[in-house]
């Protein structure tokens, strides 16, 4: 149901090249919890609230990821971390002889080690308290426990305790620029979904300026100049679940198509979710009013591997936005007829 894992490569760095921001918003503010070295924002919306967390634990488990090669996005190569010989020698070689970069632990985007240790820390609570030794194997299956621990013991503790007041310096930027509630509000209004619940903004020190979901409520996304974590792009995603491909106009549509992308292969859905995703992260976040329209909507959406499509999309969704009467599922038959290589013309 998810798109490649590798479609999301380089949504925040080049979020990071536009250098966006959202308006400030005064009423959210950091809670600092110094016993265990983290913090968050928690802002209450309609039907639940978004939990953003900065926290030793998620920060550790996506600098494993990196470490340890299980990361395919490009903007893993970006973590400046990987450079660190202390924390090179933390890396168990045993290990990663054993699971770096192996096919068997993708499937159908998301890590599999990645999201159920991830969604386990954040849905679990774990990530509230200070992370133990003897807490990893709760969180992780094997080898990737003895990784967390071993990385922990050997350089991330000492690493994190040392970082912990500029990151959080970082951290109160991200929460002073954006206006969480109102972000979510327009993604619900231009995709017809609505959020229930907790939807958690993991603001990881490691990802190497890319950003990522964990399971169905969590997104998981860079400190830096990007400003919002990868939330509204990966919210997106979350809200969308790739559930609009069902529609029996657009299944009819595709089935009467070969679809073999050199990219995203068979995965159609994922190919134009992420296409229109990232055309509403531009507009949300009013990126082609700051900087040339054109430059932001050919980098952002070449770099998420959908720039073939990008003139197709971009006005369809630009339409949407500017007056949607049409319900998403019908911005998406517009999306898919215009943009297949032997498509029709986008009716009306």
């Amino acid at each position: 149901m998810r798109r490649p894992l590798l479609g999301r490569v380089k949504v925040a760095l080049l979020i990071l090249a536009a250098g966006c921001r959202m308006p400030a918003a005064a009423a959210d503010r950091v809670t600092v919890d110094r016993e265990n070295k983290r913090a968050e924002v928690v802002v209450t919306v309609p039907d639940g609230r978004i939990v953003v967390t900065l926290d030793p634990l998620t920060s550790l488990i996506i600098h494993c990821v990196n470490l340890y090669d299980l990361n395919r996005q490009s903007g893993a190569r970006y973590y400046a971390v990987r450079q660190n010989e202390e924390a090179r020698k933390a890396v168990d070689q045993e290990i990663y002889q054993a699971i770096a970069g192996k096919d068997r632990y993708f499937s159908g985007g998301p890590l599999r080690l990645y999201t159920p240790t991830m969604t386990t820390a954040v849905e679990g609570g774990h990530h509230l308290r200070y992370p133990r030794p003897d807490s990893f194997s709760a969180l992780a299956p094997p080898p990737f426990d003895q990784a967390l621990r071993q990385a922990w013991e050997r350089f991330y503790r000492q690493y994190w305790d040392d970082r912990f007041e500029a990151l959080l310096a970082e951290f109160r930027l991200t929460s002073e620029a954006m206006d969480w509630a109102r972000s979510l509000e327009l993604m619900q209004k231009y995709t017809g979904r609505s959020w229930s619940g907790t939807m958690y903004v993991v603001v990881a020190e490691g990802t190497g300026m890319s950003a990522l979901t964990a399971g169905s409520r969590i997104c998981v996304g860079s400190l830096g100049e990007n400003r919002d974590a990868g939330f509204v792009h990966e919210g997106l995603h979350l809200l969308l679940k790739e559930e609009w491909a069902k529609s029996p106009p657009i299944r009819e549509f595709m089935a009467q198509r070969e679809f073999n992308d050199p990219f995203w292969k068979k995965n159609w859905p994922g190919k134009y979710e992420q296409a229109v995703v990232a055309s509403l992260d531009i507009l949300i976040r009013g990126m082609n009013l700051k900087y040339p329209e054109s430059k932001v909507v050919r980098n952002y959406l070449s770099g998420v591997q959908v720039g073939d499509i990008a003139d197709v999309v971009w006005p369809l969704v630009k339409q949407h936005v500017t007056a949607p009467q049409a319900s998403f599922e019908d911005l998406m038959v517009r999306v898919v007829r215009a943009a297949e290589p032997r498509g029709e013309p986008a009716p009306g």
